[in-house]
C-alpha cells in the first residue's frame, strides 16, 4: 500500500491544546512558543512575520558578542580561495520526479549505509513519519526546516517537494535534525554546532543520489550552491560585526537617532536592510558546522568508519563551549582541506 505523509494543521492545534494544560512546566512554555510560531508559520505559508529595521538591530546586537569566539575561523574561511565575485549561486538542477515513498526508500538505504547509530533512528522516525513529515509546496517560504519539542519528543519535518535532486538531499539534511533530536535533544539548541551533522549528511548524500541516479553534474551543483552561500555569509561578516558593535554602544538612541548615527559611520539605510536579510544567528548557524561538515567529508572519503565516529562523538557530546577540544581530540583542524575541497568542486573532481 502507498504511504502518505502529511501533517495537519488541525492536529498540530490540538498538540497545542494539549500542552497549554501543562503550561506551568517550564519544558513546555518553551514548547508552547515554538508551535505556536510554527502553526502560525504554516498557515502563512512559512513566511515570518517581520520586525521592524529597530527590532532586528537590537535583537541582532544583542547576539552579536556570543559568537565572537568564532570570528576568526570566519574570517579565514572567506579568504580561502576564490571571491567572492568569483563564487557562482547559480544552479541548473537536472529534472528528476521521485515519489514520496521513493524518496523515503532511498533515504533508508542512505542512512543503512551510515551504520547502525544512524539508520536506526531513522527507522523510528520512519515510523511515525505519516503523520510527522510533509513535502511541502514550491512555493512555500522554506528551504527545508524542523520542529522539535522536547516535552513531548516529537520531530515534525517540512522538506520543499522540488523535482529534482533536493528533494531527497534536503530530506536527509533535515532527517538529520531529527536523528540528533532523538539521540541528544539538547544538541539543537547548541546554535553554533547544531548544523554540523546535517551539513555533513547533506554533503554525502549529494554524493549518494547522484550515483543512483547518474546526476554527476547536480552533484557538484548543489554542494558548490551551499560553499558559495556559507562563504557569501563569511565575506560579510566583519562589515556586519562593526555595524552591530555601533548599534550596542548607541542602544539608548530611539530609531531615527541611531539610524542617523549609522549613517554618520556610513552605513545607509539600505545597508543596514542587505545586512539585516538574515540574523546574526542565522548567519554563524552554519559557519563553524560547515567547516566540520567539509573536513569530515574529505576525511569519510579516506576513512568512512572514523569519519562517523567523530560525527556521532559530536553529536553526543559537543556545545559551542567544547567543540574545539572534541575536534582537537581527533587532530582536526578547521579549514585545514577547505581549498582542496573547493578545488574539487570548481574542477569537479570528485573525492
Amino acid at each position: 500500500m502507498k504511504k502518505a505523509y502529511d501533517i495537519k494543521i488541525n492536529d498540530l492545534k490540538d498538540l497545542l491544546l494539549v500542552l497549554r494544560q501543562f503550561s506551568n512546566e517550564p519544558i513546555v512554555q518553551t514548547d508552547i512558543f515554538c508551535l505556536s510560531n510554527y502553526i502560525s508559520r504554516y498557515e502563512r505559508n512559512f513566511s515570518d512575520e517581520r520586525l521592524s529595521l529597530y527590532e532586528r538591530l537590537l535583537d541582532d546586537a544583542n547576539d552579536v558578542h556570543f559568537y565572537k569566539p568564532f570570528y576568526p575561523l570566519s574570517r579565514q574561511l572567506a579568504s580561502i580561495g576564490r571571491t567572492q565575485d568569483e563564487l557562482s549561486f547559480e544552479t541548473k538542477y537536472s529534472i528528476i520526479k521521485l515519489s514520496d515513498e521513493q524518496v523515503m526508500e532511498d533515504a533508508d538505504i542512505f542512512f543503512r549505509e551510515q551504520g547502525d547509530f544512524f539508520h536506526s533512528t531513522f527507522s523510528e522516525f520512519q515510523e511515525e513519519a505519516c503523520d510527522h513529515l510533509k513535502f511541502v509546496n514550491t512555493n512555500a517560504e522554506t528551504s527545508g526546516e524542523v520542529l522539535t519539542l522536547k516535552s513531548t519528543g516529537d520531530a515534525f519535518v517540512f522538506v520543499p517537494n522540488h523535482s529534482n535532486i533536493t528533494k531527497f538531499t534536503i530530506l536527509i539534511h533535515e532527517s538529520e535534525h531529527v536523528i540528533d533530536f532523538f539521540n541528544n535533544p539538547d544538541f539543537l539548541t547548541a546554535h553554533a554546532v547544531s548544523e554540523t551533522a546535517s551539513l555533513f549528511m547533506e554533503l554525502i548524500a549529494c554524493d549518494f543520489i547522484a550515483k543512483k541516479y547518474q546526476l554527476f553534474d547536480d552533484n557538484f551543483q548543489r554542494r558548490n550552491f551551499l560553499h558559495t552561500i556559507i562563504k557569501s555569509q563569511a565575506a560579510l561578516l566583519k562589515d556586519k560585526i562593526e555595524l552591530l558593535d555601533l548599534v550596542n554602544k548607541k542602544r539608548n538612541l530611539d530609531e531615527q537617532s541611531l539610524l542617523r548615527y549609522l549613517d554618520k559611520h556610513e552605513f545607509t539605510k539600505e545597508d543596514i536592510k542587505f545586512y539585516l536579510e538574515a540574523t546574526i544567528n542565522q548567519d554563524n548557524a552554519y559557519q563553524i558546522p560547515y567547516m566540520i561538515a567539509v573536513e569530515l567529508y574529505v576525511l569519510y572519503h579516506h576513512n568512512k568508519k572514523l569519519a562517523l565516529a567523530i560525527l556521532q562523538d559530536i553529536i553526543l557530546n559537543a556545545n559551542q563551549y567544547n567543540i574545539f577540544e572534541i575536534l582537537g581530540k581527533y587532530g582536526i583542524t578547521l579549514n585545514q582541506n577547505m581549498l582542496y575541497y573547493e578545488d574539487c568542486l570548481y574542477k569537479k573532481i570528485t573525492l
